[in-house]
């Protein structure tokens, strides 16, 4: 086997298909809607200091679920197509990086007053 044929095009001679950049698109799209909308229910519902952790737990929580959806129906990163695999993933990267942001010291005196009540 000549080692030429076995290698990949690379820099700009590698294709890459239009889709791809939809479906990516797609995912952080979706994403940002569900933590924007995520982030303003629990601000209606919740003291500030825990509209952060909240907001990343459930996005994380959903990223997860919608993996977990994704592996269980059979769909496979590489053979099928990428939105849904791309939308799980931001959800957990936005998620996490709301609860890094969130100040513990604000948010346990705000959950010791909420026990409180």
């Amino acid at each position: 086997m000549d080692i030429d044929r076995a290698r990949m095009a690379a820099g700009g001679n590698v294709r890459h298909p239009a889709g791809r950049l939809v479906s990516s698109t797609t995912g952080w799209a979706v994403a940002g809607l569900a933590m924007c909308a995520t982030a303003a229910l629990s601000a209606l519902i919740l003291p500030a200091p825990l509209v952060l952790l909240a907001t990343g737990s459930v996005l994380a929580l959903a990223g997860f679920a919608l993996a977990a959806g994704l592996y269980f129906a059979g769909r496979r990163m590489g053979r099928d197509g990428t939105v849904g695999w791309d939308t799980a993933a931001t959800l957990v990267l936005l998620g996490f990086a709301a609860g890094i942001l969130t100040d513990a010291g604000d948010a346990m005196t705000a959950l010791a007053q909420l026990r409180a009540r």
